[in-house]
């Protein structure tokens, strides 16, 4: 039992979908959305991209789980990706801007990358000051979401573990990060597992089920692979929201129908 929809493994490819496509075993999908579910934006947009179609983007009043975000310029989505987490969200819906939102990007790279995106949240969330430690180009300070990027088994943390950064000690060389209220301390050297998580690729939070998530998809970021606008939205735990250019509809609903057909 699974499912083909989600992203294929990085090693083995996507055995589970390939295996469906050849019909050597007897297959049987689960396509119908009952009635608790269809009350839901993020499971009929879901299922709309699933099935080739472009997400129903109009406004509507009242409460709902799934929002559309215009920007026409990388530089003008910069912006309202701050405003939309820095304040908006967190005011309209009682969060936490760093602990219950989660920035999901295509790719690393561009001015809407997680990259960038990284450093522009963090210097509007939590402004570094004098308790600072930068390495392997990433800043650490105090509050900072991070993200582990390997396993270190002597330690017990491991790859996509999130944490939050207590205090650097600079006399010692060594930084705290809270797993869970498990205080791990890591030399300065050893700080190239970790990254800052304002901002992450869709591919890297695969496992993360998030209370709000927000796709951001810049000019150059074309969605090119149907599976990637689903992961995300599903990704939101109770509310789920796409950014995109507004001249970006008409690729992304060519790109949804070839990637059905």
């Amino acid at each position: 039992m699974g499912d083909i929809d989600q992203l294929p493994s990085v090693g083995p490819g996507q055995i589970l979908f390939d295996m469906f496509g050849l019909g050597a075993v007897p297959v049987a999908r689960l396509t119908g959305v009952f009635r608790q579910a269809a009350q839901s934006r993020i499971i009929t947009s879901a299922q709309r991209i699933n099935q080739g179609q472009t997400p129903d983007f109009a406004k509507h009043e009242g409460e709902t789980d799934f929002y559309f975000v215009a920007a026409d310029e990388p530089e003008q989505a910069v912006e309202r990706i701050i405003t939309l987490v820095k304040s908006r969200i967190p005011l309209r819906f009682g969060l936490d801007a760093i602990r219950d939102i989660q920035v999901l990007c295509p790719m690393n790279r561009g001015g809407v990358g997680a990259r960038s995106l990284n450093v522009a949240l963090q210097a509007a969330l939590n402004p570094s000051g004098d308790n600072k430690i930068e390495r392997s180009g990433s800043t650490f300070t105090p509050g900072d979401k991070v993200m582990q990027i390997e396993n270190v088994y002597d330690k017990e943390v491991y790859n996509g573990d999130i944490g939050y950064v207590e205090s650097p000690d600079l006399a010692e060389g060594e930084l705290a990060v809270s797993f869970d209220g498990r205080l791990i301390t890591y030399m300065f050297g050893e700080l190239d597992t970790l990254v800052p998580l304002y901002a992450a690729t869709i591919h890297k939070r695969a496992s993360l089920l998030i209370r709000h998530s927000r796709l951001f998809d810049g000019v150059t970021h074309c969605y090119n692979v149907m599976r990637l606008p689903i992961f995300c939205i599903n990704r939101g735990a109770q509310k789920s929201g796409i950014g995109m250019p507004r001249r970006g509809h008409f690729c992304h609903d060519t790109a949804l129908h070839h990637a059905a057909a």
